[in-house]
């Protein structure tokens, strides 16, 4: 006969006790989303001048239909401009520009050399609105990879 040990039915709740909480804990919803200006965001619509273009879209560009649909970057007070080109065969993405920027408080100013602009920005959980007053510029966050391993452009 196996004399059983006092401990032995404390231990085993106490085992599925962890076992459930770590279920648990490892199969709740992931409410932990990146809200905050810094990162990629992927440009959804431009309106200037009343004129509003949504993006992608499409161009003819030496004969092909190109996709073309833009991006910018916010990171150690650097804003990046990217546009992705796409003609279904071939896709590349290139560095169009980039600026030193400073936020305060809804605005980013940007700096190019004597040049210095500002523009309001409202974030609302992944979509941000950036305008001037006669520019509205719509964004979507999405991954960095998305632009990542950029061509410079003009490149060589």
């Amino acid at each position: 006969m196996i004399k059983k040990s006092i401990f032995q039915k404390p231990l085993i709740l106490l085992t599925v006790l962890i076992l459930m909480m770590t279920l648990f804990v490892g199969c709740g919803k992931d409410n932990k989303t990146n809200t905050s200006l810094q990162g990629t965001w992927r440009i959804t619509e431009m309106t200037e001048e009343g004129k509003t273009k949504t993006f992608p879209y499409e161009e003819e560009i030496e004969g092909s239909t190109v996709q073309i649909q833009m991006y910018f970057q916010l990171k150690d007070n650097t804003i990046k401009m990217f546009t992705k080109m796409d003609n279904g065969t071939d896709s590349f993405v290139f560095l169009m520009g980039e600026e030193t920027c400073t936020v305060s408080g809804n605005t980013i100013i940007t700096f190019d050399g004597d040049i210095e602009e500002e523009v309001a920005f409202t974030i609302s959980g992944q979509k941000i609105t950036i305008t001037d007053g006669t520019f509205t510029m719509k964004a979507v966050k999405v991954s960095d990879t998305e632009v990542a391993g950029a061509i410079p452009w003009p490149y060589n």
